[in-house]
């Protein structure tokens, strides 16, 4: 995995052989990734010429081992891909996907987060789960970040 891959915090990579993710794909924060798996790139040609699509990972996401996800795509938050997964299309938040091509299994299933991130803001009182935005750059810059162990 390139080290340039904007990722946000809680990044899990759990028996992380043959794991390839492009340098362009965006993940989300507490993320979970298994062995074999591959987040890349697809190519269309146009009149115009090539197109180059890459995915976007939403948060809380589980990707199980040997999943393959390419294309200008988006995973929904919470999403769980089963493994050996080919996912071309958008996947809707908190369901269930699996198989060649992927399919919804089930809806409203709640998130499998291995790694919660260590990171929040306040914000008003309120503590928030920092999040990225496409470019990978945190929502709301101006919060105050602080480590897990610093916040009551």
């Amino acid at each position: 995995m390139p080290s340039v891959v904007r990722a946000g915090a809680g990044l899990t990579i759990v028996h992380g052989w043959g794991l390839v993710v492009n340098r362009d794909a965006i993940i989300g924060s507490n993320v979970t990734l298994f062995n074999g798996v591959v987040i890349g790139r697809k190519d269309r040609i146009t009149p115009e010429g090539r197109v180059t699509e890459y995915p976007v990972v939403g948060d809380d996401v589980w990707i199980g081992p040997q999943a393959i996800i390419v294309g200008g795509i988006n995973i929904g938050n919470g999403a769980i891909i089963g493994a050996g997964s080919v996912v071309t299309r958008d996947v809707p938040a908190h369901c269930i996907v699996a198989g060649n091509p992927a399919r919804v299994l089930k809806t409203g299933v709640p998130p499998d987060v291995m790694n919660q991130a260590p990171m929040c803001a306040e914000s008003s009182g309120r503590k928030h789960q920092i999040r990225r935005n496409e470019d990978g750059h945190a929502r709301a810059p101006d919060l105050a970040l602080h480590r897990s162990g610093d916040i009551e």
